[in-house]
């Protein structure tokens, strides 16, 4: 028998593993379906086809594959709660009022629009000189959000605009329709609920000013950082890891970090949430062992401790979806330290990912949530083909995790760099260790005054400015990234899936289930 032919088997085995040890992960992936059937499907033939699901429970023949069709039902029914939800683009007239009674016909772009609303995000710098941002203005309809590009120019006053301002801003509006190919921008915007794009030719002075307070804290922490040890590269790569801050960072240092497949380091994800968690979950542990009383009800204190603490940096970096997933992966991780029952890996980042299904269903078609699950499944399967000592095991998992996610970057973007697994055996893991954990534990003592307490703070800032000027260097260099078209691409995508598959096979002769 053929190497090829016993792939099919080994997904076989592995799923038969998960239905054991973690089921949660087999009804997220029919989760998911189920809200695939409601993108492709409408009307009539969705109709049929929740009737036909539904039908499907009670035939005796499938009573092993419940789970397939309660997850397809659960995906559908929280896909069309959201659809429903969901305010259709409206139809912009030539004046400066929206016509809300027109929501029905099909909406055309408008030659000038004037609105009033309320800065519904914080404002994105894509480029210099280019600002973009979301406006939610109420209309007799119900809200409506609208995204806007402007040119940031002084006396258009898009520069000094914040979450939470009145404003009145006029321009061109594209209607944003839902796509048929949910891997698209307009399929992006449609399922945040963006109504139109629309391009900023005039943008008004605050009328009201009622910015919320985790912005201010933000804005606060930034100044505080800044003035402490200067606006430099260092600052901003410490703001951009630890606090996922945006903007802070030049253009070509950006591009940088993308060629070399380095992008997670500079957003806050669930690998930071998770370091953030970890960090606090240990220390309170080396607490319980040092205090040597109070036992199992100190230690549960401190695990909730340590939870409302990894929620409240969430919170503050602003709860995006990958941020979202870790904190639900330490919610069962503390309801399993609590209950004290054995739960494995995979049953956990499952129940995350059912979670933020009915969170923001159709989230699995975003590159963000793809690569953060792709990165998981390298996790499983590296933690599965090698377990025979820490050094093994760490470069076994930063291969296959490398693997996964070129994959999926392969086929979105057609870039591939080689010399990212090497950057992330040897540089991720440290770096953001650093940021993390020593850098958030020495803003923590400057912002709470303790004197001398901005010197590791210093050493932080100076050391991430060494490794951002080795970054930048090398992406500019040839080997960095191959952009890869075409057939290329084709043949590449399908040799890295097919050493995926190989990984799964070896992965599946261990004894325990992968992840």
């Amino acid at each position: 028998m053929s190497a090829l032919s016993l792939f099919p088997e080994s997904f076989r085995r592995q799923f038969a593993r998960w239905r054991r040890h973690a089921p949660a992960v087999q009804l997220a992936l029919a989760v998911a379906l189920g809200q695939g059937v409601v993108w492709c499907f409408e009307g009539l033939w969705l109709a049929l086809v929740m009737v036909g699901v539904g039908v499907a429970l009670i035939v005796p023949a499938i009573r092993g594959y419940v789970w397939l069709a309660v997850g397809i039902l659960v995906g559908m029914a929280s896909a069309l709660l959201v659809s429903s939800r969901t305010v259709a683009p409206l139809f912009f007239n030539t004046s400066t009022q929206l016509s809300s009674s027109a929501s029905s016909k099909l909406a055309q772009p408008s030659e000038d629009l004037t609105i009033f609303g309320t800065v519904a995000s914080v404002p994105r710098h894509p480029r210099p000189g280019e600002i973009t941002f979301e406006v939610r203005t109420e209309t007799k309809d119900g809200s409506l959000l609208l995204r806007y590009r402007a040119v940031e120019l002084p006396w258009r006053n898009a520069a000094v605009i914040q979450p939470g301002d009145g404003v009145w801003v006029r321009g061109t509006c594209e209607p944003v329709r839902k796509p048929l190919n949910p891997f698209t921008w307009d399929g992006w915007l449609w399922r945040r609920g963006v109504a139109a794009e629309c391009k900023a030719r005039f943008v008004s002075q605050p009328v009201q000013r009622a910015t919320p307070l985790i912005y201010q804290l933000r804005d606060v922490t930034r100044e505080r950082v800044i003035n402490q040890v200067g606006d430099v590269q260092g600052a901003g790569l410490f703001l951009s890891m630890a606090l996922g801050y945006h903007d802070l960072l030049s253009v070509p240092l950006e591009q940088a970090f993308t060629r070399l497949g380095l992008t997670h380091l500079l957003v806050v994800s669930g690998y930071q949430v998770s370091l953030t968690f970890g960090f606090i979950l240990s220390l309170a542990t080396l607490v319980v062992g040092w205090l040597r009383f109070g036992g199992r009800y100190l230690k549960a204190c401190l695990t909730v401790i340590a939870f409302i603490s990894a929620a409240f940096y969430v919170v503050f970096i602003g709860a995006e979806m990958s941020a979202v997933r870790a904190l639900l992966a330490a919610a069962c991780v503390c309801a399993h330290l609590l209950s004290e029952r054995e739960t494995s890996f995979a049953q956990r980042w499952g129940v995350a990912l059912f979670g933020m299904q009915l969170l923001w269903p159709w989230c699995a078609f975003d590159i963000g949530v793809l690569l953060t699950f792709a990165a998981l499944l390298g996790i499983g399967l590296g933690s599965g083909l090698a377990a025979h000592s820490r050094a093994v095991m760490f470069c076994a998992v930063t291969g296959s995790v490398w693997l996964c996610t070129s994959f999926i970057v392969v086929v979105w973007q057609g870039t591939l760099s080689p010399l990212g697994l090497v950057l992330n055996l040897v540089l991720a893991a440290p770096w953001s260790i650093l940021n993390c954990t020593v850098g958030l534990t020495a803003l923590g003592m400057m912002l709470t005054g303790i004197p001398g307490s901005d010197y590791p703070l210093r050493v932080i800032v100076w050391l991430n400015q060494t490794l951002s000027e080795a970054v930048l260097a090398l992406g500019e260099a040839s080997f960095g990234s191959w952009r890869l078209e075409g057939l290329t691409r084709i043949v590449a995508s399908g040799l890295i899936l097919l050493s995926i598959a190989f990984l799964v096979r070896q992965a599946t002769r261990s004894k325990q289930p992968l992840l």
